[in-house]
């Protein structure tokens, strides 16, 4: 009967969406935000100061399956001392791990240009992209005028997240483009080990639906599909 082919199309629509919605959807993974702003770091493009250069912040992923990179929010600004409307932009992108260091760009983000001294910027990577369990990655964010935004960074190095993903010790500078140095701050008088403070970021991501799952999905779908195609009775 027609009422039955109704609940029946609607029970596989809640079987799919109960499959893969509490997989796909994506969530905050790992994240320092709620860390207090201490400072920033300069992100320029042609001065040799360490500080004004590409600055580049890594994080690492939990066990299991495959995640979706859905987006990264970071906290950038603009100095208070720019004056006049913004020369540029702040171009983002993903980077895979070279022995600690950034290495080949894997994805690329919308440019940015904040407005204020701190703003909570969400990117979305311009195509699919995905991310291994327990490996290590870069977001690499450089400028193309000097001296006119920042990443804002914590000396608290607390985060949050799921059982596994972290955030790295260390922001990089680089200078020229792929000589990456630890960015750090002088020693506190009356003198002691220099801090090292991390970029604020927050990386969200859903899980890929594993291949069980996915052939729940495909054989409820199999299973619809014959319902659908018996006689009316």
């Amino acid at each position: 009967m027609k009422l039955n082919r109704i609940v029946t199309r609607a029970g596989i629509a809640i079987l799919f969406l109960t499959l893969i919605g509490s997989r796909a959807e994506a969530a905050l993974v790992v994240s320092n935000l709620t860390n207090s702003v201490d400072g920033a770091w300069t992100i320029g493009s042609q001065d040799a100061d360490l500080t004004d250069s590409p600055v580049a912040m890594q994080f690492t992923t939990g066990s299991g399956s495959d995640w979706n990179l859905d987006s990264v929010e970071l906290n950038l600004g603009r100095f208070e001392g720019a004056v006049g409307p913004a020369g540029g932009s702040i171009g983002v992108v993903l980077a895979a791990d070279l022995g600690g260091l950034p290495g080949a760009t894997l994805a690329l983000f919308p440019s940015a240009a904040p407005i204020a001294a701190e703003e909570g910027i969400t990117l979305a990577p311009t195509t699919l992209t995905i991310l291994a369990p327990d490996t290590s990655y870069w977001i690499v964010a450089s400028a193309d005028v000097d001296d006119e935004y920042q990443w804002n960074f914590s000396e608290d190095l607390s985060e949050t997240g799921l059982p596994g993903w972290s955030i790295g010790d260390a922001s990089l500078g680089g200078y020229p483009a792929g000589d990456w140095t630890v960015l750090t701050l002088p020693a506190p008088p009356p003198g002691g080990p220099d801090v090292i403070p991390a970029s604020l970021i927050q990386v969200n991501a859903a899980a890929v639906p594993e291949p069980s799952a996915l052939a729940m999905i495909g054989l409820a779908a199999s299973v619809g599909l014959m319902r659908r195609r018996r006689p009316n009775s």
